[in-house]
């Protein structure tokens, strides 16, 4: 996967997160809009 022309691992280092991070992040909150995954973490809380 690339996000504006960085390979995923490229972006993950530059915000200190693993590759397994992003990828669990991305299968929990890949198809949501912002609203909506800001709504998910209030109802979490």
């Amino acid at each position: 996967m690339y996000v504006d022309g960085a390979t995923t691992a490229e972006v993950c280092r530059r915000h200190g997160i693993s590759s397994a991070t992003f990828y669990a992040w991305k299968a929990k909150f890949g198809g949501m809009e912002p609203s909506e995954a800001k709504r998910l973490k209030a109802l979490e809380e």
